[in-house]
């Protein structure tokens, strides 16, 4: 889209110019951005009527553009008129349906835009525009737009507000990296305000590799706070974190105070627990218990738990036989696993193949592991 807007840039500027005026330019042009923009900004824009001049740049801050979305940010009843022209113009805005009611502008267009509008604007009412498109966009269901916008224009209340609703469910669906994408959009005081958050965001440092920064932080976490549910959190903070660091004994001191302050309805957290605790035991060679533990774990993920979620627990009861020798039972168990993964592919059945690849390969079924190898590398692809 770039170099296409570019010369079209050009051919708007040089629309109003003379044969010498064209010579100039070409002589002088040696295609560098910057010699773009500033022919966008001042053969193009400059020329516009005021009002329409005006509109352009002050909307430039949208992602998006519609009659009704522009009246609200901008506080005027002129967006359609506006919009129109914008198009009859050429005025490089792109169409997102076929009745042309969304548009939205070429990107290297809106880059320029928003830097005179920068130049031009205070810092006050450029603000203000943000924070009219973080509400239009929140009340309209475009949330993963408007916290940019929210945090643009310091709205914590509002910005916190749509965290919230992005993280949620990608904690429920175990998409870790993507929920530290949204978290780490807030100022650190900001997010460690918020219980809800803190607890999220800490969870994912222990989730995603960093263990060093997880460390770090749990410090953060030692509180007063009498509730419950928060202290059974902060032990599955610190239990997840001694998992990742291979701290065996954390992970059952961790892992059995958070079984024994997690509410019932918390069953996703109650069998991560029971997962790790299984685990613990197994590396100290406690197999009965370490079976007892599994064998909670496996029956609560039956209960209406996430597919992806069973599919966990199965994997690490599968990794336990194998310590045990018991391959077969191990190889069993990952097949009938297998036969489901078409249903909803999600990114635990990356570890269920790459397992099962290397179980095969343990048991010298090269053209298995092969074959389950390749099925891991193209569901890691799709999720």
């Amino acid at each position: 889209e770039g170099w296409i807007a570019g010369l079209q840039l050009v051919r708007l500027s040089l629309k109003s110019q003379d044969a010498a005026g064209v010579h100039r330019f070409v002589a002088s042009f040696d295609g560098r951005l910057q010699e773009i923009d500033d022919y966008l900004v001042e053969e193009v824009i400059s020329s516009l009527p005021t009002d329409l001049r005006s509109f352009m740049l002050r909307s430039s801050l949208l992602p998006f553009l519609s009659p009704e979305l522009c009246d609200y940010v901008l506080e005027t009843d002129r967006s359609s008129r506006l919009l129109r022209e914008l198009r009859l113009r050429s005025l490089f805005v792109v169409s997102l349906d076929t009745r042309q009611q969304w548009l939205r502008y070429h990107h290297l267009f809106a880059d320029a835009l928003q830097r005179r509008l920068a130049d031009e604007a205070d810092a006050g009412e450029v603000a203000n525009i943000h924070a009219r498109i973080a509400e239009w966009l929140a009340e309209h269901g475009y949330a993963e737009q408007a916290v940019t916008h929210a945090i643009a224009c310091q709205r914590w209340d509002l910005a916190t507000s749509l965290v919230h609703h992005i993280s949620a469910p990608l904690a429920v669906s175990d998409r870790v990296f993507s929920m530290r994408h949204w978290l780490d959009l807030l100022p650190r005081d900001i997010l460690m305000a918020d219980p809800e958050l803190k607890y999220l965001y800490l969870w994912s440092l222990a989730t995603t590799v960093n263990f060093t920064e997880a460390a770090d932080t749990l410090a953060l976490i030692d509180s007063d706070d009498p509730d419950e549910t928060f202290l059974a959190r902060t032990h599955t903070v610190r239990m997840q974190t001694s998992y990742a660091l291979g701290d065996v004994d954390g992970m059952e001191v961790h892992g059995r105070a958070a079984l024994d302050l997690i509410p019932n309805d918390m069953r996703i957290a109650r069998i991560y627990s029971s997962i790790v605790v299984a685990v613990s035991r197994y590396f100290v060679g406690e197999y009965e218990e370490a079976d007892s533990s599994f064998a909670d774990a496996r029956r609560l993920a039956e209960l209406e738990t996430p597919y992806w979620l069973r599919n966990r627990a199965e994997v690490r009861y599968a990794d336990s036989l194998c310590l045990q020798g018991l391959l077969d039972d191990a190889v069993t168990l990952l097949t009938q696993l297998e036969a489901n993964t078409h249903l909803a592919l999600h990114d635990s059945d990356t570890q269920l193949f790459w397992f099962l690849a290397s179980i095969h390969l343990e048991r010298n079924d090269l053209d298995l592991a092969d074959a389950s190898l390749a099925r891991a590398f193209e569901v890691a692809e799709l999720t």
